[in-house]
């Protein structure tokens, strides 16, 4: 994200997919990396569609970081999940499935990643 949001992206994004993104850098457990950069403008405007993911039991990433995203980024699709932690199960249908909602650009990187899983 930091990059889209500080950088000319030289090809065109279709489709941004934030996971568990943490927002703010005052959380002590997080480093200021980790944190959403000063201003998202550049960054929406190359993002292509963006989707936000995140779980209420986060153990990392507080639920309530997805409000400051949702806040500044009103276009942007959010799934609120419940019971998925952090994201690190096997498996995240709904992530597939919006992966494949993208088109045929989208399900070929699918393939890729889940052939090297």
């Amino acid at each position: 994200m930091r990059y889209l949001a500080e950088s000319d992206f030289p090809v065109r994004v279709r489709a941004t997919l934030l996971i568990a993104g943490a927002y703010s850098t005052n959380m002590s457990e997080m480093t200021p990396e980790f944190a959403a950069p000063s201003s998202l403008t550049r960054f929406e405007e190359q993002a292509g569609h963006i989707s936000l993911y995140h779980s209420e039991d986060d153990p990392v990433v507080p639920f309530a970081e997805l409000e400051y995203y949702r806040a500044a980024l009103p276009h942007a699709t959010t799934r609120a999940l419940i019971d998925r932690g952090h994201f690190n199960q096997g498996t995240f249908v709904e992530l597939v499935a919006d992966i494949k909602n993208q088109g045929q650009l989208f399900k070929e990187l699918l393939v890729r990643i889940i052939t090297h899983l």
